[in-house]
C-alpha cells in the first residue's frame, strides 16, 4: 500500500469513532442519508440513475423502523428472491433453493449434485437432518416444469484443497426411468462457451 493510501486509511480510522457516535444518534432513515452523503455512494448513484431508484426504495422503508436498525436489516436480509423475481424478464434467475419455493420455470438447472452439498455436510458435523435435506431437494426438483438438470464435477477445489466428488446419495430416489445420464469432458485446450 503506497504511503498516500496508508495516510487515508489512518485518517478514516482516527475519525472512524466520531463517526459511529454521529451515526448511532440518527434514525435508519437519517443513517441511509448521512452513509450517501459521506461516502462515494452519492456519485455512484449520480453516475448510474437507474440504481437511484432501489436507494428511494430502500430509505422510503426505511422510515417505518425509526431508530430500530437492528429490524431493519432484517428485514432487508429476509427479503427474497422471491420478492424481487420478475417473471417477465427475459434472463436466468439464479437462487437457493429456499428461495425458489413456490416458484416455477421451464428449466431448472442444480449445480453441485454432490454428496456433501446435496444433502448439505458442514465439515465437522455429524448429525444432518436428512429427510428436512431431502424435502428442500425435492421442491428445488420441482421447481421445473419441463426440464431439469442435475450437474456435479468428479473434482473440485474446496478451500484450495483438490478433492474427489461424489454424486449425492439421493439420486437413488429418483426412478430410473426418468432420467438420462450425459457425462461431459472438457478437452484440452477447449474454450469455454458463450451464452450470447
Amino acid at each position: 500500500m503506497s504511503a498516500k493510501r496508508q495516510l487515508q486509511l489512518h485518517d478514516f480510522l482516527v475519525d472512524l469513532p466520531e463517526l459511529q457516535k454521529a451515526v448511532n444518534e440518527k434514525s435508519v432513515e437519517e443513517k441511509l442519508h448521512f452513509i450517501i452523503n459521506n461516502t462515494r455512494l452519492a456519485l455512484m448513484l449520480k453516475q448510474y440513475p437507474e440504481r437511484n431508484e432501489a436507494v428511494i426504495r430502500l430509505i422510503e422503508l426505511s422510515k417505518e423502523f425509526g431508530n430500530n436498525s437492528t429490524d431493519f436489516f432484517e428485514m432487508t436480509a429476509l427479503q427474497t428472491d422471491t420478492d424481487i423475481y420478475d417473471s417477465q424478464a427475459e434472463k436466468v434467475a439464479l437462487m437457493t433453493m429456499h428461495a425458489a419455493k413456490g416458484l416455477e420455470f421451464p428449466v431448472v438447472f442444480i449445480a453441485g449434485f454432490e454428496k456433501g452439498f446435496i444433502p448439505f455436510i458442514r465439515d465437522g458435523e455429524e448429525q444432518v437432518d436428512l429427510d428436512e435435506e431431502r424435502r428442500l431437494f425435492y421442491v428445488a426438483m420441482t421447481r421445473s416444469k419441463e426440464r431439469l438438470y442435475l450437474t456435479m464435477a468428479k473434482k473440485r477445489t474446496i478451500y484450495g484443497k483438490r478433492t474427489l466428488r461424489t454424486i449425492s446419495p439421493f439420486i437413488k430416489d429418483i426412478e430410473q426411468r426418468l432420467m438420462e445420464r450425459k457425462q461431459t469432458r472438457l478437452k484440452k485446450k477447449q474454450s469455454q462457451l458463450t451464452l450470447f
